[in-house]
């Protein structure tokens, strides 16, 4: 079916189909300690039921859905009333539906409806549970308020805490007959679960963030969001993952959805939250000169508006938003008119001043003022130190359109190869070149330089575009040219030994432009510790240096490099929390960049813990970062996780995408690591330890202990820590990563079968929350036990085998795989039956492993043997089944 106006399309049936539902009735997640709260309440006799207390929109009707629910399935007699305000005013409106509902007879009175609800209680336990409890109308709540002092029926009453009740339900928890329970706004982890189940994909943790910040715990408005993002195409799916668009939306439901909480204002309310809403805060003594105290007053008794309990009040929207429909419904002239005011009120207050800069400065470029360049240029500077690089290129877009000067030219191209969008600065800088001096020029035309130098070209390399043609770069300046290109080359015994004099350098510019090179190189070198003693100098450098221009160098990753660093020494839990609420103030600031920086070394910690779904979530939005070197990190992380999650999908995805990034590039260990865990994926075995053993060569090489350590464990799991044991030497010493000696200890232990050491491990890995590395060396500390005799402890290590892995989310490993086989195959059996099962014929494994066919037909021979089987398809069920 279609539709047409003057010949042109306006849907068709198509259109439907291929736009994305939402799943209208998410699981519960989150409400485990109230949904305990009210069974104990309910069981209990102190209390004759709960009262579910919380914001609008927080899912206290779904909870009560689920309370209904249960009750039914185990045979209890659940009277479900539904109030609302169409039948608030009709007798027993609510009431008389719901016993009809259950075949009893609908009452005529008040007295006639509680003597019902007495005489079912004595054949069996009756629950009344009440939604919307403040639409209910007097008679109704009168039955409720009876039942419960005559303890003729438990009950459980929804209550909204901005809506008024009637006193006979007020009186309910007023006269201690039911308990009050608190039900608060889901955090942000809830509702990223509840954004994946309503979209059948997991959402970017970025972008989940911002949703449900948006949100504010509003399960009702988060689904409304959702949708209007939907439809409007806002939300793009990438490798199985939503993410949001950069230029964002603007949702067409939000004003419906706040209709309600604004259609009563009267014309100074409505006025005082639009001045309010633009401000987003302001102090309580200019609020006053915007609208009367009482007007205020009212905002805030009507829950729209929060003031802080601060000597100075200062006056917020509560809800973020009410404040976005507010923006999206206001008029130009009227906002202009706003901003008119608001500069003028926060521009000649002394408190305001300051804090209120870089807004005053955007609204005066917004109303089309001419704003002196000083004042653009310092306030850029403000929020681009901040983290807020969008209102940082907002305010150098608008500057360079009003001035056009050398210097905007340069810190809006700057800002631009920060953010990203290297082609326009490349154009920006050339443009700068043109028109400035001839330090101008120099400057920058040696950050194009830099640009394709981060970007993975190597100097002296030809490239698109003009070259420097000035004198050689300063010694600082060419320090850390060699840092990073010795960071990208792999070799970060180099990279630090370029900048370990700037980062003992008394200048700050000098510390704050080598931390970054610093810290990843002694990240890869395996020494957490170095960085997390070298982390308050590079504090008070980058704060120094706040006054400073947008730097060519990214001093901004300094704060996800610490934390990821702190996490490694020891202090993982601090580390992750940080991580996450820097993802979480990328997300609020739109700042993509640092998004995907700590959103990288987040997804790293959570592989390491096991929870590799999340952490495919997040190395898969990494893979977008416009770095090469974050660009392959991620791209080796997502096929790692994609892989232990076990979706052929996702792994072909990855793989593919992974290939891409690396390019004909000389692979990062991160690289070669991922290649040979797909290798053992298909079962080609010693292709896999043949990509691990050159790794580890080339991490011994340049000296990243860090990474060796990942390629020893590596050789471990797939079983052949013997090839590990080559590596080892005096080096391991110098490595200072909690999770990384116990890697190295690993490896060394599963070389020489020593259940022991393997036993230690184990529990070394669970005291770090490693529950995937603590199951394996389980599982293979109980194969040890086995082979010295000791069946008891074989047995023993098997249970902590199987309790270690409940906290990880994939597919059964290769080391588990091998101790839940009931007949075991030899190694070579093995390696057989995965080439087989992936669909190799005989002659390819034949070939691949150098042997004979006639070898290779009685190896499989006595594979099905073993296994029970009698062909290719039922070994490559059984396989996938034991998760091989």
């Amino acid at each position: 079916m279609n539709a047409s106006r003057d010949g042109q399309a306006l849907w068709s049936e198509g259109d439907f189909l291929q736009q994305p539902s939402l799943l209208s009735h998410p699981p519960l997640v989150g409400r485990q300690q109230v949904i305990q709260s009210v069974g104990s309440t309910l069981r209990g006799s102190t209390w004759g039921g709960a009262v579910l207390a919380g914001r609008a929109g927080v899912g206290k009707t779904r909870l009560l859905r689920h309370l209904v629910e249960g009750a039914r399935e185990r045979g209890q007699l659940v009277l479900h009333v539904q109030a609302d305000f169409a039948n608030g005013r009709l007798p027993l409106a609510g009431l008389v539906s719901a016993m009809s509902d259950l075949g009893m007879k609908a009452p005529a009175s008040v007295a006639e409806a509680v003597t019902a609800l007495a005489d079912a209680q004595r054949l069996g336990p009756v629950l009344i549970c009440v939604d919307d409890a403040h639409h209910l109308d007097d008679h109704s709540a009168a039955v409720i308020l009876q039942s419960a002092r005559r303890g003729a029926a438990k009950l459980v009453i929804v209550s909204c805490e901005s809506r008024p009740c009637s006193e006979a339900v007020t009186a309910l928890w007023k006269e201690g007959w039911l308990a009050r329970i608190a039900v608060d706004p889901l955090g942000s982890d809830e509702a990223a679960q509840v954004v994946e189940a309503m979209l059948g994909k997991p959402m970017a943790p970025v972008t989940s963030a911002r949703f449900s910040m948006l949100a504010d715990g509003n399960l009702v408005a988060l689904r409304e969001l959702l949708a209007s993002a939907l439809e409007e195409g806002a939300l793009a799916e990438r490798s199985g993952v939503w993410v949001e668009s950069d230029d964002g939306f603007h949702s067409t439901r939000l004003a419906a959805l706040m209709q309600p909480a604004l259609q009563h204002l009267t014309d100074a309310e409505r006025w005082a939250l639009d001045v309010l809403c633009v401000a987003r805060t302001f102090p309580l003594e200019v609020a006053t000169e915007v609208a009367q105290a009482s007007v205020w007053e009212r905002l805030e008794s009507r829950g729209l508006i929060a003031a802080d309990d601060r000597p100075d009040v200062r006056l917020s929207v509560s809800d973020r938003i009410l404040s976005a429909a507010v923006l999206q419904e206001l008029p130009v002239l009227r906002r202009r008119r706003i901003l008119r005011l608001l500069t003028g009120l926060l521009d000649g207050h002394p408190v305001t001043r300051e804090a209120s800069a870089p807004h005053i400065v955007e609204w005066r470029l917004e109303l089309g003022e001419r704003v002196p360049e000083a004042a653009v240029v310092d306030v850029c500077r403000k929020a681009w130190w901040n983290n807020d690089w969008q209102a940082a290129y907002r305010l150098a877009d608008s500057a360079w359109k009003q001035h056009r000067t050398p210097e905007i030219g340069l810190m809006l191209a700057r800002i631009l190869t920060h953010c990203g969008h290297r082609e326009r600065a490349e154009s920006l800088f050339a443009t700068v070149a043109e028109i400035g001096t001839a330090a101008h020029r120099a400057e920058a035309l040696k950050a194009l330089e830099r640009i394709h130098l981060v970007r993975g070209t190597a100097r002296g390399e030809k490239h698109d575009g003009p070259r420097s043609t000035g004198p050689e770069p300063s010694g600082s300046a060419r320090d850390i040219d060699d840092a990073i290109a010795g960071m990208l080359a792999g070799r970060p015994g180099e990279s630090l030994h370029s900048v370990q004099e700037m980062v003992g350098s008394d200048d700050p510019t000098c510390v704050a432009m080598a931390g970054s090179a610093a810290l990843v190189a002694l990240l890869s070198m395996g020494r957490p510790l170095d960085c997390v003693d070298l982390e308050p100098r590079l504090v008070r450098a980058a704060e120094a240096m706040h006054t400073v221009d947008v730097q060519d160098y990214d001093a901004l990753n300094l704060r996800v490099l610490t934390s990821y660093a702190r996490a490694l020494a020891g202090e993982a839990v601090q580390g992750e929390q940080e991580l996450r609420a820097l993802i979480r103030e990328a997300a609020d600031r739109r700042n993509g960049v640092m998004a995907n920086r700590a959103g990288l070394f987040l997804a790293r910690l959570l592989f390491d813990r096991g929870q590799v779904r999340d952490a495919y979530r997040l190395f898969v939005t990494a893979c977008e970062d416009d770095l090469s070197i974050v660009r392959q990190v991620a791209a080796a992380g997502a096929l790692c996780s994609a892989l232990h999650d076990g979706d052929d999908e996702l792994i072909r995805t990855a793989a593919e995408r992974l290939e891409t990034v690396a390019g004909d590039e000389v692979p990062r260990v991160e690289v070669q690591v991922a290649r040979a865990l797909f290798e053992m994926h298909k079962g080609r075995v010693d292709t896999a330890v043949r990509i691990l053993d050159t790794a580890g060569e080339t991490a011994l090489a340049s000296c990243a202990y860090g990474e060796l350590a990942d390629v020893l464990h590596a050789l471990a799991r797939i079983d052949r820590a013997e090839h590990a044991a080559r590596f080892m030497g005096a080096w391991t010493a110098e490595v200072q990563g909690v999770l990384d000696r116990i890697r190295i200890d690993f490896a060394e232990a599963a070389a020489l079968r020593d259940p022991d050491a393997l036993s230690a491990c184990a529990h070394a890995f669970e005291k770090n929350f490693a529950a995937l590395y603590a199951s394996e060396a389980w599982a293979s500390a109980s194969r040890a036990y086995r082979r010295r005799g000791e069946p008891r402890l074989a047995a023993a290590a098997h249970r902590r085998c199987a309790e270690s892995g409940r906290g990880y989310d994939g597919m059964p490993t290769h080391l588990l795989h091998m101790m839940d086989e009931l007949i075991p195959l030899s190694r070579r059996e093995r390696e057989i039956a995965l080439q087989a099962s992936a669909g190799f014929s005989n002659k390819e494994i034949a070939e691949q492993l150098v042997l004979s066919v006639r070898t290779v037909d009685n190896h499989l021979y006595r594979v099905y043997r073993k296994l029970g089987v009698t062909n290719r398809r039922a070994l490559r069920r059984m396989i996938d089944e034991q998760g091989s």
